[in-house]
């Protein structure tokens, strides 16, 4: 996996982003893409996390996303499903300081979504093909000892 390095953010904690996967205002984000926000010491356990689209929607942790404290320095943020053309904000508040961490992507707009669905398609149907000339393949080649057999049973 590709880590990006971005500017770090410094909160009056000390907290401080050393980098996200996706960047900060990345686009064209992989609908399934995995969050992760990794920071230079352990996140407060005050600390709450919030998820928002561009058109102010809220997501529900629980429902819609998961946050995962890893080594008590990392948050990962997993889905279903990123909607497509979406951009998606982030957003850490510590309570203790109230100082909020926010980042932003934008997923893959649908046309691009559409080109892997549509290379998933054909690679499916030619493993489907293959599959299928294997099959038809072993069949005939027993079906034809099947009848050589037969036919040395005959003549003895």
């Amino acid at each position: 996996m590709l880590i990006n390095s971005i500017s770090s953010v410094r909160g009056d904690s000390g907290l401080e982003v050393d980098y996200t996967v996706p960047d900060d205002d990345a686009t064209s984000v992989y609908l399934n893409e995995v969050v992760y926000i990794v920071f230079n010491t352990s996140i407060p356990t005050n600390a709450n996390f919030t998820l928002t689209d561009d058109y102010g929607t809220s997501y529900i942790e629980g429902d819609e996303y998961i946050t995962t404290n890893v080594d008590n320095d990392t948050i990962v943020f997993t889905h279903t499903r990123w909607y497509p053309d979406k951009v998606y904000n982030l957003t850490m508040t510590e309570t203790s300081t109230n100082t909020t961490y926010t980042w932003s992507f934008t997923t893959q707009n649908f046309g691009e979504y559409s080109a892997y669905i549509v290379i998933d398609f054909w690679l499916w149907t030619i493993q489907f093909f293959m599959l299928f000339l294997a099959i038809i393949i072993i069949l005939s080649v027993v079906k034809t000892e099947g009848v050589i057999n037969d036919e040395n049973t005959r003549y003895k």
